[in-house]
């Protein structure tokens, strides 16, 4: 049993292949992940919809998620917003996560330092759900 249970927590430590910034969506929590680098990183709530990574290293901004996606997009929609090429850019999220004020106002300038992944684009084809990840 013993040797079974070093093997599995060895499997877990195994690398999972190559990194790759890309946005991976998540139906159960119907959120947006996006990473910029790897590197290991603890997590900020900037307010109820916009969560970032920050390095454990520096503190520096190494990723993001929006949650509440299915709903941005519905709103999105019923405003006009079209989506022609099957992409849309990460700052169109942000735009909606950075609506409501941070929960604690020195966290403010997160807020706008995340504005830096606005043109990563999220490509329906090639999205990863995360499940699949």
């Amino acid at each position: 049993m013993a040797s079974g249970l070093n093997e599995f927590l060895t499997s877990l430590a195994a690398p999972i292949g190559e990194f790759r910034a890309r946005p991976i969506y998540e139906p159960e929590g119907d959120s947006l992940l996006f990473y910029a680098r790897d590197e290991q990183s603890y997590a900020k709530r900037i307010n109820s919809l916009l969560t970032v990574f920050l390095s454990t290293h520096d503190n520096s901004l190494v990723g993001c998620e929006v949650k509440g996606v299915q709903r941005m997009l519905k709103i999105g929609g019923d405003f006009g917003v079209l989506v022609h090429d099957e992409k849309v850019r990460l700052g169109f999220f942000l735009a909606f996560a950075l609506m409501p004020p941070p929960e604690n106002p020195e966290l403010e300038q997160l807020g706008d330092e995340v504005k830096q992944f606005e043109d990563v684009e999220l490509d329906r084809q090639e999205l990863c759900l995360a499940s699949r990840v």
